[in-house]
């Protein structure tokens, strides 16, 4: 197995044989929420997010043996498909499993009978419609009587609809009489044959309304059209046999005092009368307002639940010709989600909600109309309204779609140890049972990132991924191989380098800061998380700036909050603000001490800047590591007064010093705080709690008594992200079936290249035995330790490994350790008679001590199986700040077959390390001589258990 494993491992490492790469098969659950049957429910694949390694030019879709029609989208423009569609009939509160089959190729490409039709025409010079995808004019110009049905017109086999190319750019609606596809033959005005036929028609004079659900401007007393703007586009963005999607694109909208760049999107699925819209701004809203809602037909009836849903039933005729073309009798409907509520409104033409989404940057909603004269819809307006509160119900309980891990796959990892999301829409705290220290989050559209201190060890600031904020994988690393400066000689830096950092998203970028304690405020960007990220830049220089976080401004300044570390700069407890260059590498200015916490905010650090209905927010953990609390300043000027509050605190709960970490946002409107907690040798592990604004400040976790500081949740519900995604934790176990270091590990130091061969071929990793320092005096001094972080508080941990050590002297050194401030493990060491294997435990390695032989055995055998068995039981160290540490006991094992372990020498009580937690891993050591090669440390696995 682990050579086929390598085999195809040397495939996805070499670009000439992708071309073997003939298709990719994955599983999903397409899952129905809701009380009753749905029928062709809309199931959507991010083919992005699937990592396939090359186009999908081609999809099969398998229902066990029956084949479902889908087709591949590009929503982008670049010619690569983004998305998979298909509609599936779902059971009642059930679930079906589908075979995916992604092809590299069009060979495989199927023709579906289409369900549903799109197309926009224009005039050419001799008077011919000619059909077009888009179209882009400058504002000031009008094509509206170029294009024949004056716009985009797109239909499913029930309804259709039209979007006026205008200052208006109302939606308008063509009902029908039978079921089935017309605009192409009819293109919305059909003659008077296909109209006895059985052909439907225009029914509704939309005039100067909203029509149907158009999104329009809002000046306080009446809706207002799209104007003045700089260009204006549309476009049909896709169709194929079971969706089309139509868009409409403003730039530079001058509105409510901003120009916007706004993007309405409207999505109709085979089998659906009722089309989704979506509203794309080109940044964040602010207090905008806009509306949307129904036409106020003369003489109709009118409904609403005033909770989103509007809606009327009326009748009136798009021409005067009432002897030719009787007037007809529609219903017209719009749902807005609670979320983006503001009012409902009248105005003469509409019935409205008001609507905006302060702090993000799109809007969604629904529109659905029927027209009497079909015979298969509502023929009264009691029938019409009772169908639209079953279809609001329908869409707050949409079909998910769930992607089966497939095995192998780093991002599918899960856990045996620690999973914090526990299948049935719930999670428990900690969500990473590991030392992320300081962790800092950012929200970029549906993916949210995060990073966290790494100190001495590289690569540096791992990046952790998640769609959810409850299931995170290691993506990859800001910092891949060595932090500035870079020595010769690679020393630990033991509880240096790396502090506090800050990931944040502006602009199509990403950036991260930090503070090196020794050196200043360093700086990376990129434009994917996965990277690469560019060179370090000291944005600003000075010994001691730590706990960096940026913040662009609205007026385009950009500023820096940091603190200080007191070890160094003989100053702490204090916040300080500079402002930066517009491209943020560089301080343009000195800093500014903004807030002083030494009476009532002791230590106060690690600030996270934000700003929020014009103030600005400074998030900031007091009162220390283990012992501390979460407060938070605001102003409404960037350098002060500010304010503070307390938001959250340990209260009776058991989780210490709850602070420091990351405000962010979903994108249906939720906020959640991730923050650390220190349990001593398992370092800072990270919780999630939720977060709610209340009067202007943030409430952290379970707010029990009111007074506005919550106390840390065990479990909740876990964030609305508006889908289901499937589990995936941190990676541990590893193969190293791979060609590179796997996300999950970290040596000691600046990496040097001659440590390591990740010889995925053979299915191993070869340690490379390195001379310790002239100086050394344990494993503390050693750079080439190659550790993880501890995953859960009960785990073991097992490595199968073989060494190789030189014949030409004595004295090189492998094993499995669990390294901190004090250390043990099982050594193999050639002493030049025998391979001998020892159970080591130092204490005080931070100062120099030397190792202790608990217990020693020679091997024949250089092929062996060491474990160590980590236990917590809730016990904690009395002597340990504020009396929080955990008691953490490790016992080690040791198998000359893998199947039968002896117990081998004492039980070891873990400890951190600087700023970090115990961790657990390999190394390959030599003495300090000069020689021209070495031996070697074979690992053929790392499990978890």
């Amino acid at each position: 197995m682990k050579k086929i494993l390598a085999s195809l491992l040397v495939a996805a490492a070499c670009p000439s044989l992708w071309a073997q790469e003939t298709e990719r098969t994955i599983t999903v659950e397409v899952e129905n929420h809701w009380k009753k049957k749905q029928t062709d429910a809309p199931a959507v694949i991010n083919l992005n997010e699937l990592g396939l390694g090359f186009q999908a030019k081609a999809a099969i879709v398998r229902d066990g043996s029956r084949e479902i029609p889908s087709q591949l989208d590009d929503l982008n423009g670049d010619r690569k498909a983004d998305e998979l569609a298909f509609v599936i009939d779902l059971p009642a509160n059930g679930k079906k499993k589908l075979q995916i089959t992604l092809y590299p190729d069009d060979k495989n490409r199927q023709a579906y009978p289409p369900r549903v039709f799109a197309e926009m025409l224009v005039s050419d010079r001799k008077g011919r419609h000619v059909p077009i995808r888009s179209l882009t004019i400058p504002g000031t110009s009008n094509v509206y009587n170029q294009l024949h049905h004056h716009g985009p017109a797109f239909e499913s086999e029930l309804v259709a609809y039209r979007i006026y190319f205008d200052r208006k750019q109302t939606v308008d609606i063509y009902g029908k009489f039978n079921k089935g596809l017309e605009i192409e033959a009819g293109q919305f005005y059909p003659t008077d044959e296909q109209l006895a036929r059985g052909f439907g028609d225009d029914v509704l004079r939309v005039s100067g309304s909203c029509g149907l659900g158009t999104l329009k401007g809002w000046d306080g007393t009446k809706a207002t059209h799209i104007e003045p703007v700089a260009e204006q586009t549309e476009r049909i963005l896709a169709y194929g046999p079971v969706r089309t999607i139509v868009e409409v694109e403003v730039n530079g909208w001058e509105y409510q005092g901003a120009s916007l760049d706004m993007t309405n999107r409207y999505t109709l699925y085979a089998g659906h009368r009722d089309a989704t819209v979506e509203t794309f701004f080109g940044k964040p809203l602010k207090d905008e307002v806009f509306c949307t809602g129904v036409q106020d037909i003369k003489g109709s009836v009118a409904f609403s639940d005033h909770n989103g849903l509007i809606a009327c039933w009326g009748t009136d005729w798009p021409v005067n010709d009432t002897v030719k073309y009787a007037k007809e009798t529609v219903g017209l409907a719009t749902f807005i989600p609670q979320k983006y509520v503001r009012a409902e409104v009248k105005d003469k033409a509409n019935h409205l909600y008001t609507i905006g989404a302060k702090d993000d940057d799109r809007i969604r909603y629904h529109i659905t109309f029927t027209s009497m004269k079909e015979t298969f819809g509502y023929k009264t307006a009691g029938e019409w309204f009772a169908h639209l509160s079953e279809w609001k119900d329908e869409l707050e309980h949409p079909a998910t779609v769930t992607i089966e891990p497939a095995a192998g796959e780093p991002e599918n990892y899960v856990s045996s140890v620690w999973v914090a999301d526990q299948g049935n829409g719930t999670y428990k705290n900690p969500i990473l049972y590991a030392d992320y220290s300081d962790p800092d989050a950012c929200r970029a559209g549906d993916d949210y990132y995060m990073t966290s201190s790494s100190f001495n060890c590289l690569p540096g600031l791992q990046i952790l991924h998640s769609k959810d904020l409850v299931n995170w994988s290691i993506i990859g690393a800001a910092i891949p191989s060595a932090i500035p400066p870079i020595e010769k000689t690679e020393r630990p830096q033991h509880g240096n380098r790396v502090w506090a950092p800050c990931i944040r998203h502006h602009n199509g970028e990403f950036y991260i800061f930090w503070g090196d304690p020794d050196q200043g405020a360093f700086m990376v960007k990129a434009k994917d998380p996965k990277g690469p990220w560019t060179t370090p830049v000291l944005v600003k220089p000075g010994k001691g700036i730590i706990d960096t976080s940026p913040l662009w401004d609205d007026d385009g300044k950009v500023y820096l909050v940091h603190g200080y570390a007191g070890s160094r700069a003989q100053l702490k407890s204090v916040l300080a603000v500079c402002e930066l260059t517009p491209d943020a590498a560089k301080a343009a200015a000195p800093s500014r001490i903004i807030f002083d916490g030494h009476e009532s905010h002791q230590t106060i650090e690690g600030p996270k800047f934000y700003k929020r209905d014009g103030y600005y927010y400074i998030f900031a953990p007091a009162g220390g590591v283990p012992t501390g609390w979460q407060t938070v300043l605001r102003s409404r000027n960037v350098y002060g007064p500010y304010e503070t509050k307390d938001v959250l605190r340990q209260g009776k709960t058991a989780v210490n010093g709850p602070h420091q970490g990351a405000w962010v946002n979903t994108t249906t409107g939720q906020d959640w705080f991730l923050h650390f907690q220190d349990v001593g040798a398992y370092g800072r592990v990270v919780h999630l709690q939720p977060m709610k604004w209340i009067n202007g400040w943030p409430v952290i976790g379970n707010d029990k008594d009111g007074d506005g500081c919550g106390e840390p949740v065990q479990t909740y519900k876990k964030p609305d992200t508006g889908k289901t995604y499937p589990i995936r934790t941190p990676q541990e176990s590893d193969e190293f079936d791979g060609f590179t270091l796997s996300p999950q590990w970290q040596w000691h130091a600046n990496i040097n290249e001659k440590w390591a061969f990740f010889d995925g071929g053979k299915g191993n990793l070869r340690l490379y035995s390195y001379p310790v320092p002239e100086t050394y005096k344990n494993l503390w001094d050693a750079a080439n330790l190659m550790l993880q972080k501890t995953p859960a508080a009960n785990f073991t941990a097992t490595i199968k490994l073989t060494f190789k050590p030189t014949r030409k002297y004595a004295g090189e050194r492998t094993g499995l350790i669990v390294m901190g401030m004090d250390y043990a493990g099982l050594i193999l060491e050639n002493t030049g008679q025998d391979l001998v294997l020892s159970q080591v435990i130092c204490h005080k390695a931070d100062q120099g001590a030397a190792e202790q032989i608990n217990a020693f055995t020679a091997l024949k055998d250089s092929t062996v199986y060491l474990k160590v068995q980590f236990s917590a039981d809730g016990r904690k160290i009395a002597g340990s700040e504020g009396g929080h540490d955990l008691l953490v006991i490790c016992r080690f094992s040791y198998s000359l077959d893998g199947k039968t372990f002896i117990p081998f020498g004492k039980p070891f009580q873990a400890k951190e390390g600087k700023w970090i937690g115990a961790k657990i891993g390999t190394f390959c050591t030599r003495p300090a001589i000069t020689t021209n090669d070495g031996g070697w440390a074979e690992v053929d696995w790392f499990r978890v258990h």
